[in-house]
């Protein structure tokens, strides 16, 4: 007997073959619809769902990017082997004691060559043994604030770049006083790529504060932690982070909204980061329904990640939703609804950020999610019917299961119905 849990481990992996199908066969769609190039092909390689078969099947018919896949974990050391594949393995087995011999022309090398590729094990086992570059040291991804908070302490310097500093909300909180104390917010929030939002709600507060006498820098990457009570906030035209009732209550009660329309549009610093808000915030065409006073703008509003197709399609008929727009959103589109605009999208020559080409390694989030629940409830369906049959079969009181065991019976002792 499959128990549940085996049952929905079955149906997962399922579920996940058949979506790989799915998509793949969308992908070569989109590649004769959109006119791609042959070479553009290799996009694929940064998809989520490529798999290591998926490679092995189409080696020579697509360019992949070998380097890429193993570096993501899609192909192994095996796979490498078996085909053939020459990777950049960056000096995999390389130590202190080795790098003489295994770094080529290693009289040549720069001690912060050396501190960029060495494993960090081995330069902390030999700290003191080498010319380390701390600037390079610092500036890698893989020296966590463990190791930040502990060679501070030893070697009495500043090893905390706010701008390179990979660290989770965990493990801020665990070294919070050290954080406080050393980090530059300003560094941080325009520079470091691997901020989240966890920590901007965190330390939102905070940022405010320390940037507060100075003029707070404006990116795409913190901007889009930011819901609009929050931005408000961040640029000083409210005096706390407001709920949607205080905020309309202040805006509306005070007669204050004009002149909060005025500021986001005619002061040149406020119009500059209100549009980059609008463009990339926690926002989407749906914000202007919830607050309908404020002179939103929805060209900028449609540029914005995480609009969906629902949005799209109901605000069609206010705003021409541009090709560049569509690709941008693409992973909250449709197969179909990206198809549909197939004439638009071809005419447009989009920048480098924005290609046709991109359409091949989105994740696709509401396409699947669509694909997995018409399959679960197919599944589910399938599984009440199942279990149907199973009780009407095994209950001796059922007609149904009477006559199966009667007609049992009579092929176990061989006995005509007649006899």
């Amino acid at each position: 007997m499959t128990t549940r849990k085996e049952r929905i481990a079955y149906v997962s992996r399922e579920i996940e073959e058949k979506w790989e199908q799915y998509w793949w066969m969308n992908m070569m769609n989109f590649v004769d619809v959109f006119n791609l190039l042959e070479q553009e092909k290799y996009e694929l390689s940064y998809s989520p769902y490529i798999t290591q078969e998926r490679v092995a099947t189409t080696m020579g018919v697509i360019e992949w990017d070998f380097n890429g896949l193993y570096k993501r974990g899609v192909i192994d050391d095996e796979f490498v082997e078996t085909h053939g594949i020459v990777v950049n393995q960056p000096y995999k087995n390389l130590t202190f004691e080795n790098m003489s011999t295994t770094l080529p022309n290693f009289e040549t090398w720069h001690p912060s060559d050396v501190t960029g590729v060495m494993p960090i094990s081995e330069i902390e086992k030999h700290m003191d043994d080498y010319p380390w570059s701390m600037r390079v040291l610092k500036s890698r991804k893989e020296f966590t604030l463990d190791l930040v908070v502990k060679w501070t302490r030893i070697k009495k310097i500043e090893l905390l770049d706010s701008k390179c500093i990979n660290a989770s909300l965990a493990d801020i909180k665990k070294h919070e006083a050290f954080w406080l104390q050393n980090i530059d917010w300003a560094e941080y929030i325009q520079f470091n790529t691997r901020m989240t939002k966890e920590i901007v709600y965190e330390y939102f507060e905070t940022i405010y504060y320390k940037l507060k006498f100075n003029r707070p820098p404006y990116n795409s990457g913190f901007m889009q932690h930011l819901t609009f009570e929050m931005y408000l906030f961040y640029i000083g035209e409210t005096d706390k982070v407001h709920t949607k009732k205080s905020l309309d209550e202040l805006l509306l009660n005070e007669n204050t909204c004009k002149t909060l329309n005025i500021l986001l549009k005619a002061d040149s610093h406020h119009a500059y980061s209100f549009k980059l808000f609008q463009s990339n915030g926690d926002v989407n065409l749906s914000i202007v329904e919830k607050y309908p006073y404020i002179k939103w703008d929805l060209y900028c509003l449609a540029r914005n990640q995480t609009n969906t197709l629902e949005l799209y399609k109901k605000y069609s008929n206010e705003i021409c939703i541009a090709p560049r727009n569509v690709l941008i959103c693409a992973h909250n589109m449709t197969f179909e609804y990206i198809i549909s605009r197939k004439i638009d999208i071809r005419l447009f020559i989009g920048d480098f950020t924005c290609h046709m080409k991109k359409l091949l390694s989105e994740e696709y989030v509401y396409e699947k999610q669509l694909f997995e629940y018409k399959l679960k409830n197919e599944h589910m369906a399938a599984y009440k019917i199942q279990q149907w049959w199973f009780c009407v079969t095994s209950n001796p009181r059922n007609p149904v299961c009477k006559r199966r065991l009667e007609r049992e019976y009579n092929e176990m002792f061989q006995v005509t119905p007649n006899s």
